[in-house]
């Protein structure tokens, strides 16, 4: 019976050829995914576990896996992305994969975060970082720590941003050591220690700017702002604001967008601006797309 079921969603999704295989049918979902055509990448993973189930590969069947499971995480269809996650990581445990056990894991603990469950989160993440340990992949260790540190107490974070700081140093990576600095800024903003926030913020954004982290300089920007306006400048908070809006204009950043927008308005409100003049807030078509889902 799966055997014709296979057969029959074979032809309903056009694969009578065999002009690809699994592993190139793979390459190309996560180029697609990439460019976050996701419809597209679906089939393709589709197209990749058939190929790859009737071939008996359980390699091939593990990456297809892997490649549906990002596709739901991208759809916020977690159940589904959980479903696909936890088949391929038993197909790499089996064959003692310990790395992609770790992005296995790391992408489940992205789950259990996105619906909630915190410390189910902070288990998984845990389960990865001992994966990459044991792999010896510093860049996914360092991935692994910044992850776990959404999920902890205050107390224990800071070490944990430690490790990976240092780890993104030791690799030479500016954008890691970016979004660790960036995270820990925000932490100590959360706990006013304001001196300390500023210095981390304003170098995670040089770091950013040098790697050409567009889009994760634009939410530095976004929390230097909130920095300067709640220390009693206004008007410093305004300049980064509009940078960190024109950066998000000019990469179609709709969510970071509408964001920025927000906290241009709420700037210009510290001034005593109550009404503003539309010139002073550069809106684009994303801010009024009746599509978005922000």
């Amino acid at each position: 019976m799966l055997t014709f079921l296979l057969a029959l969603l074979w032809t309903a999704i056009g694969l009578a050829d065999r002009s690809q295989s699994a592993s190139e049918l793979i390459t190309e979902g996560f180029r697609l995914l990439e460019r976050r055509e996701i419809e597209s990448a679906r089939l393709q993973f589709e197209r990749a576990l058939l190929r790859a189930v009737e071939d008996k590969d359980t390699r091939a069947e593990a990456g297809a896996r892997y490649g549906l499971g990002k596709v739901f995480i991208e759809k916020a269809q977690y159940p589904a992305a959980r479903e696909q996650l936890e088949l391929a990581l038993a197909l790499c445990r089996a064959a003692g994969d310990r790395l992609a056990a770790g992005r296995l894991y790391a992408d489940l603990g992205f789950v259990a975060w996105a619906i909630g469950d915190r410390t189910q989160a902070g288990e998984l993440y845990r389960k990865a970082l001992a994966e990459f340990e044991a792999a010896g992949d510093l860049r996914e260790q360092a991935s692994a720590l910044y992850s776990l540190t959404s999920t902890v107490h205050a107390k224990e974070r800071e070490p944990l941003l430690q490790r990976a700081l240092d780890l993104a140093r030791q690799l030479g990576d500016r954008r890691l050591e970016g979004l660790v600095l960036h995270k820990w800024g925000d932490g100590d903003f959360v706990l006013g220690e304001a001196a300390a926030a500023g210095e981390k913020l304003e170098r995670a954004a040089e770091l950013l700017s040098e790697a050409g982290a567009r889009r994760e300089l634009a939410r530095v920007l976004t929390s230097l702002g909130r920095l300067y306006r709640f220390h009693g400048h206004p008007d410093r908070a305004l300049q980064v604001y509009q940078r960190a809006l024109r950066i998000q204009e000019e990469l179609g950043d709709r969510l970071g967008i509408i964001q920025s927008i927000d906290t241009v308005a709420i700037a210009h409100h510290s001034f005593g601006d109550r009404l503003l003049n539309p010139e002073t807030l550069p809106m684009t078509g994303h801010a009024r797309d009746p599509e978005f889902r922000g």
